[in-house]
């Protein structure tokens, strides 16, 4: 006998699974220019995907895992079982129920078409050869996002472990309906996000992530305070002040701008300067903050303050339209970074 529940709207748009996103024509014309700084800042630049991102995302994993022993490590294993993985793995079973949604590289819609692209054509012949003639962008942005799964698989098999003694009542459907979540939400989960921040997103190219984080660190305090700053502090913290303790005294290191500065890890290898980056949000409380008290009270300059509040206003989510925002850079005469675009030494030099 059918019968009929009345739910609320939201909640009706996420069981049928059939939310597009409807931009207005205004819309339609602006949302081109965030998927293509998305694709090139995010999808297809290989220093992104393959080095920066999954340091990133490691120093991240290891404060925001329910693992209680969770390393910086723990991803790379995590990376091989999602390489590895056969049919019935928990890390082919994440990927098969829709996972890889949840990763940077796979909230895009084109990437979320891909997925259903992948199930459509899994039973035909040559389906890898099929994927990389139909789709070569999403093929190289996919290779990118492998790395991207290392925390979500390494989360998804340590829930699926402890669950089931920590709550020997549950099924095994609870077990894994959870270690899945659990998995989706061990670093930015981004697939999370409201209605108007979907629509906002297709216009302004990382509002979503710029939602997330806040709430995902609000979120983790919220559950596991003690937790959060013990790991921050023994994972984020003495790798950032031996960073700064090394290059302190260096003056290309003086030179940088200091929301800049604060905002990355810093190498010197004989004549080359290594830069990565470091986690946003934690990263300002755990590594960013120490430094520049530790900056501060070297340098004995009060203004080293600045260069973190100016790091701590760039996290406050962009609501400009990527359209607009290359001729609001050059005006302003600062890049994404708050960097300068034209340096003071480069307004002194002879046009040609």
């Amino acid at each position: 006998k059918q019968q009929f529940y009345e739910i609320h709207p939201d909640l009706y748009r996420a069981l049928s699974a059939i939310d597009p996103i409807r931009l207005g024509p205004i819309a339609k014309v602006m949302a081109p220019f965030a998927r293509l700084l998305r694709l090139g800042a995010t999808g297809i630049r290989a220093s992104f995907g393959l080095i920066k991102n999954p340091i990133r995302d490691s120093l991240t994993y290891a404060v925001f895992s329910k693992k209680p022993t969770a390393t910086v490590f723990d991803p790379i294993l995590g990376v091989y079982k999602d390489i590895t993985a056969k049919p019935g793995d928990p890390a082919f079973r994440f990927k098969a129920a829709g996972g890889e949604i949840s990763t940077q590289m796979g909230y895009d819609r084109n990437a979320v078409m891909m997925v259903y692209d992948e199930m459509m054509i899994r039973k035909k012949a040559f389906p890898k050869t099929l994927m990389v003639v139909k789709h070569p962008i999403d093929t190289l942005r996919k290779l990118f996002q492998v790395p991207e799964m290392g925390p979500r698989i390494a989360e998804l098999e340590s829930s699926m472990k402890r669950y089931p003694k920590e709550h020997p009542d549950w099924s095994d459907e609870d077990v894994w309906v959870k270690s899945f979540n659990d998995a989706g939400d061990v670093t930015i989960n981004f697939t999370r996000s409201g209605r108007i921040g979907r629509r906002a997103n297709e216009i302004t190219a990382f509002f979503n992530v710029g939602m997330q984080g806040p709430s995902k660190l609000a979120r983790q305090f919220e559950e596991a305070p003690t937790a959060t700053v013990i790991k921050g502090l023994a994972w984020l913290t003495p790798i950032a002040m031996y960073s700064w303790y090394n290059n302190k005294d260096k003056q290309w290191y003086k030179n940088l701008p200091d929301s800049y500065k604060y905002n990355n890890l810093w190498f010197e290898f004989s004549d080359q300067i290594v830069r990565l980056p470091i986690p946003f949000e934690l990263g300002i409380i755990f590594q960013s903050l120490p430094v520049a008290i530790a900056d501060k009270d070297f340098s004995r300059n009060p203004k080293e303050y600045e260069g973190l509040i100016d790091l701590i206003k760039m996290q406050i989510p962009n609501i400009i339209p990527t359209m607009f925002q290359p001729l609001i850079d050059v005006i302003s005469n600062k890049d994404f970074m708050g960097r300068p675009i034209e340096s003071e030494g480069m307004k002194y030099l002879t046009s040609t």
